[in-house]
């Protein structure tokens, strides 16, 4: 009786510390992902932002071409989960970074950040920091009819 229970006991124990390490594998940062994204060897001349306008069909675009923006919306420490691509969220901002060599667009709403074929989830903050510095930036938005989601 005694084994039984320490197998049952050492068997929960493998099962709870292996959802927590799967669960600790999903986690990033926004920091994190642009580094595996662009590579150091790559500089970043400037980032383009599209923006859904709710309830006209239209959108708003700004460029922002200032390195000190530019970094610190890169080196954003925005805490995200891996998510599944079920219920993909309406994206309202693509941010299209170029750099010297390639461009890579980055699309987010309020909760979300999706690069390519992959889903994040914020897991601290109710809002989106990247969105909330966007708008606190003196850009020059223009309305325009192209969209890129």
């Amino acid at each position: 009786m005694n084994k039984k229970r320490t197998v049952v006991g050492i068997t929960i124990a493998i099962i709870i510390t292996g959802y927590f390490l799967y669960d600790y594998s999903k986690k990033t940062s926004f920091e994190e992902l642009i580094t595996d994204l662009i590579s150091e060897d790559e500089e970043v001349e400037q980032i383009s932002v599209y923006g859904d306008v709710p309830f006209l069909g239209e959108t708003v675009y700004a460029e922002i071409k200032d390195q000190k923006v530019i970094n610190t919306i890169l080196s954003d420490q925005l805490r995200l989960k891996r998510a599944s691509l079920k219920n993909l969220p309406h994206i309202t901002k693509t941010l299209v970074i170029k750099t010297d060599k390639e461009t890579y667009e980055i699309g987010f709403d309020s909760q979300n950040v999706v690069i390519g074929s992959k889903r994040y989830l914020m897991t601290e903050r109710l809002t989106n920091p990247i969105d909330m510095r966007l708008e606190s930036e003196d850009l020059e938005w223009e309305l325009i009819k192209y969209t890129p989601f």
